[in-house]
């Protein structure tokens, strides 16, 4: 991330792109030419700024026109399908915003994660098979895909909610199939990726992936519970398709639910919060409410008996699941709803709220295994819950890295406010948009005007310092920076 403070003199650094290199703007993160393009933008200035700085400005200069038509010296190594379904899939929505990624600790993680999956590729290379991969995303097709796949999911919803409906399940899971589908197409679209089969010689038109296909690229051998729930619907489906079940609706919700929060998951981690349905769907009103014992038995008696094939295939399906995926939200959606009386004479702002837990401890995990959406009124949330101030950062690192050997002081107001700046987590104290954090590490706290720190940021610094002369080269920035800004 760059520092707000830094200032590029555009006039060198479009000086520097025209006449100092013949490489294209998009060839240059992480180069051997962006490093010496960098290097005499130092010497030209008489001033140093982070290469994020100078990267961006080349950006910036190369919207601006002047140096279209250079051809790269250098080319993306070419990858397969499963490499780039891997890099749609880390990098989401920021596809078409990458360049901000550029020399970012979310480039080096992203990098990290690449290198461990598929063996070693220099930061330059991925950059280019990044940008390759997000310039793939031309023409409409997978953005009607993505319109299809929002209104088949609406529709889904809208008639699995409607009271009088004696068709719910099937015509739920029908529309919702579409909609998967349609929203695996547009991702494969939008990276290149056309969805369909090899035509077959006796065949005269293309035949496109189904959702299981659609699941086998995405996923490749790894389980998941979304794709688990996925999968128990296909299956479900093929059971159901041509017979009329009502009386399966009953035992069904949870994976429905569990299968609109995976697609709007799926959907806003892929195209954004922009493409997010949450707002635009209500919840259901019912006209049910807390019953006794005598009342919930009389329902269970006029309940029609789930088919045996249908209870059978719900019983192998889930029997030959691990565990963690039968117990996980994702692939099923268990929710126990606890009225509140409203404490006050006005009070009727009720809202229900789904309230997460930590599974790992023993008290949530009792209470979220019963207790998962409470009829509340509606309050204040709990501002900063899990984040950290400066001096809680430094103790829990200390205590981790000075058991494997670390001696050396890290304190709030001088090391960790090097660590900050040379990681480019957080804009400087007089930006003008103290917001621009790196949130995975940081938040910005509007009401008291300061910063709080994230777990993730505590263990990415202690990965960070155990690295040899990793903290040397954090304080030498650190006193560089302060040399010139006297």
């Amino acid at each position: 991330m760059t520092d707000l403070r830094e200032k590029v003199d555009e006039a060198i650094a479009r000086t520097l792109l025209v006449k100092e290199t013949k490489e294209p703007r998009d060839a240059l993160p992480y180069s051997s030419d962006f490093e010496s393009l960098h290097a005499l933008y130092g010497e030209r200035s008489g001033s140093r700024i982070s290469k994020s700085a100078l990267m961006q400005a080349f950006f910036r200069i190369g919207k601006k026109g002047g140096v279209s038509g250079r051809r790269a010296t250098v080319h993306a190594p070419k990858v397969g399908q499963k490499e780039t379904v891997f890099v749609g899939k880390q990098v989401g929505e920021k596809l078409a915003a990458r360049a901000s990624m550029v020399y970012t600790v979310e480039f080096d993680a992203f990098h990290e994660k690449y290198s461990k999956r598929f063996g070693e590729l220099s930061k330059s290379e991925l950059w280019l098979v990044l940008d390759k991969v997000a310039k793939k995303a031309k023409g409409d097709e997978w953005k009607l895909q993505l319109r299809k796949a929002r209104e088949s999911a609406c529709l889904a919803v809208e008639l699995y909610n409607k009271p009088l409906s004696t068709f719910r399940t099937q015509g739920f899971v029908a529309l919702m199939v579409i909609a998967w589908t349609s929203l695996y197409h547009a991702f494969y679209y939008r990276l290149g990726i056309v969805p369909k089969y090899p035509r077959a010689e006796n065949e005269n038109e293309d035949k496109y992936w189904d959702l299981s296909k659609c699941l086998k690229v995405f996923y490749g051998g790894e389980s998941s519970p979304s794709r688990s729930n996925l999968e128990f619907f296909i299956g479900l489906r093929n059971e159901i398709e041509h017979r009329s079940l009502p009386e399966i609706d009953h035992s069904l919700f949870g994976y429905c639910q569990a299968m609109v929060m995976n697609f709007e998951d799926l959907l806003v981690g892929q195209f954004g919060q922009n493409a997010s349905l949450a707002e635009s769907l209500a919840l259901a009103v019912q006209f049910s409410r807390a019953k006794s014992a005598e009342q919930c038995e009389a329902i269970r008696r006029q309940l029609l008996p789930m088919p045996e094939d249908i209870a059978k295939f719900i019983e192998n399906h889930r029997g030959n699941l691990s565990g963690e995926i039968q117990d996980s939200m994702e692939y099923c959606y268990k929710v126990f709803i606890v009225p509140k009386i409203a404490s006050r004479e006005n009070s009727s702002d009720l809202a229900v709220e789904f309230v997460p837990f930590d599974p790992d401890e023993p008290s949530g995990r009792k209470f979220g295994e019963k207790l998962t959406a409470m009829i509340k009124e509606r309050q204040v949330p709990v501002a900063n819950k899990g984040r950290l101030k400066a001096g809680n950062v430094c103790e829990k690192v200390m205590t981790q890295v000075s058991q494997k050997g670390f001696k050396k002081k890290f304190s709030p107001s001088y090391h960790h406010a090097a660590a900050v700046e040379f990681y480019g987590i957080r804009p400087s104290k007089d930006s003008k948009r103290p917001d621009k954090t790196i949130t995975k590490y940081c938040v910005y706290d509007e009401v008291h005007g300061d910063y709080v720190y994230t777990p993730a940021w505590v263990e990415h610094l202690i990965e960070e310092l155990q690295k040899e002369g990793q903290y040397e080269r954090i304080m030498e920035a650190w006193r560089s920076s302060r040399k010139q800004e006297s």
